[in-house]
């Protein structure tokens, strides 16, 4: 009767120069996160989301000094197919916080295949 999930995911970007612009992006500090709950043994619904904030200036000609942040949550609906074995989410990410960057929104979908 495990009904409820609890996830988070956290990473540490270290951004190389890039080559038409040679500007290297700032580093940044992402946390991703999520809380589900099962309607049916294979099918979950939850909110999902993320916070990313930019740690280090960006570097090189015409770079800025600001450092981005973000923050967006939204749902996520996530299906299991135990016969095919795969697995398939829907999520939408809506910012409602952007510091020195576009805001904005962001639908994934994510289908993954066991073997």
């Amino acid at each position: 009767e495990k009904k409820w999930a609890v996830s988070a995911l956290s990473r540490y970007e270290i951004n190389q120069e890039q080559e038409d612009t040679d500007i290297t992006p700032g580093q940044a500090y992402t946390l991703e996160w999520g809380v589900s709950y099962a309607v049916k043994p294979t099918v979950d619904i939850g909110v999902v989301g993320y916070w990313q904030r930019q740690t280090t200036e960006d570097s090189g000609p015409s770079s800025s000094s600001a450092e981005d942040q973000v923050v967006a949550v939204g749902p996520e609906i996530s299906m299991f197919c135990p016969k095919c074995g795969v697995f398939v989410s829907l999520r939408y990410n809506y910012e409602v916080m952007a510091e020195s960057r576009l805001q904005g929104q962001t639908v994934c979908m994510t289908l993954t295949r066991r073997f």
